[in-house]
């Protein structure tokens, strides 16, 4: 009993089992993260590790560049862009875009004013974190290369 109130009342959880969108191989899910296996979300670490060393080595380079330089695809390169993970330089000429207005992003899925324009509710039960909101591109300069971002991150306006 004393055990009981020190430790305190015992917590089930509903593991519930998901499909990977990667692979279609089955995981328990618990709780918030990336819908991927425990593999998946290794071999997904792995490059993006790849492509972070190869930026680090070499400096901001585009991504047909860096897909040469180390076999991840452009689709994965762009998916860290989505993710916040990296960005496109300030000045670049390349860039990716908003998924609701179209706007110039340097990352992530969002521009701040279409995340403003949204109402509290949709908000709430949007699927984004705040790497997902990106800052408007800047024209001019840096011929679309991309950057790690690195563990500063970013503040959202």
């Amino acid at each position: 009993m004393w055990e009981d109130l020190v430790r305190g009342p015992k917590l089930k959880t509903k593991r519930r089992k998901k499909i990977c969108k990667r692979c279609g191989g089955t995981f328990e899910f618990v709780g918030i993260g990336r819908m991927y296996c425990e593999n998946c979300t290794r071999i997904d670490a792995e490059q993006f590790q790849a492509v972070r060393d190869y930026l680090y080595e070499n400096g901001p380079a585009n991504a047909l560049e860096i897909e040469e330089a180390t076999g991840i695809s452009k689709e994965h390169i762009n998916k860290y862009l989505r993710e916040g993970r990296l960005e496109i330089p300030p000045g670049s000429d390349e860039y990716i875009t908003c998924e609701i207005c179209g706007a110039k992003l340097r990352y992530g899925r969002f521009c701040p004013d279409c995340v403003h324009k949204m109402s509290a509710e949709e908000i709430q039960s949007a699927t984004f974190d705040v790497n997902e909101v990106g800052e408007v591109q800047v024209t001019g300069g840096n011929k679309g290369q991309v950057r790690y971002i690195g563990k500063e991150g970013r503040k959202l306006q």
